[in-house]
């Protein structure tokens, strides 16, 4: 079992990341678990919250391969990858969009030095405004990469790819409860209030000086403090979560950016 740090800072601030999906054996997990599809075992249940406390699943509990266990799992786990990835807090203070092909990665470090490589890839956008986005974690030798349809108007994943950490790989049916939340949309006047000034953060991909923003948390003791620059995708260099006595629970860093990217699991 992952009882770690991640775990325990993700109960820190799970009241406000909007895709409320998770909690330790809870009315959450079987709630969002039962919302999504009717008839999930319980044993894949218990696999994707256990999948959700590590933010990677163990390859000893994935289901497997071209089996309806195996879809499910992947599925639920895809949802709260890619809110952990686009809304951490519930929330992205970036002020600049993405352009089809452009990518950022973060190192994701937990105060047990436990340490997750987080890749967000905008693909393509359609003529009907839906869009293709990859995330991948990699941690150690373990690689999971998602490429999803996303479409904004619904708020929902209408297709997915998905590669496992065995390198099972597969098209995951999609039901029309699998929801998106997009990230709440923080208003400008809101970050300016929220800055507090400037800073030189020095990262694997550079050296930028940055806009300091510090957002109390909302329903819980401590802040969600962000490092944003208008010049990389998503204009954030840096993010971190700190509790009320000032500990990290966990901070992410800027690892590297560009353009270029493209699909790696055939999804069109």
């Amino acid at each position: 079992m992952y009882e770690n740090q991640f775990i325990k800072s993700f109960y820190f601030f799970n009241d406000f990341f909007l895709i409320f999906m998770v909690s330790s054996c809870s009315i959450i997990v079987d709630s969002v678990i039962r919302g999504v599809e009717k008839g999930v075992s319980q044993t894949v249940e218990k696999k994707v919250e256990e999948a959700v406390y590590s933010g990677l699943a163990p390859k000893s509990d994935i289901p497997k391969p071209a089996t309806a266990q195996w879809g499910r799992f992947m599925a639920l786990q895809a949802q709260v990858l890619f809110s952990y990835t686009f809304s951490p807090g519930g929330y992205w203070v970036g002020k600049i969009v993405f352009s089809p092909g452009e990518y950022v990665k973060y190192e994701m470090s937990e105060n047990d030095g436990s340490k997750v490589i987080i890749e967000k890839a905008f693909l393509k956008k359609l003529d009907n405004r839906n869009r293709w986005w990859r995330i991948s974690w990699v941690s150690g030798d373990e690689t999971w990469i998602y490429e999803a349809l996303l479409s904004p108007a619904e708020q929902r994943i209408v297709r997915l790819r998905a590669r496992d950490t065995n390198r099972n790989e597969g098209e995951v049916p999609i039901i029309e409860k699998i929801v998106y939340i997009q990230p709440a949309k923080i208003t400008d006047e809101s970050i300016q209030g929220a800055t507090v000034g400037k800073e030189v953060v020095e990262t694997p991909a550079g050296k930028f000086e940055c806009d300091y923003v510090v957002f109390v948390s909302v329903s819980s003791e401590g802040k969600i403090e962000w490092w944003i620059n208008d010049s990389i995708p998503g204009g954030v260099i840096k993010y971190m979560l700190t509790d009320n006595e000032g500990k990290v629970a966990w901070s992410a860093v800027l690892k590297e950016y560009g353009k270029g990217a493209t699909i790696v699991l055939e999804s069109y």
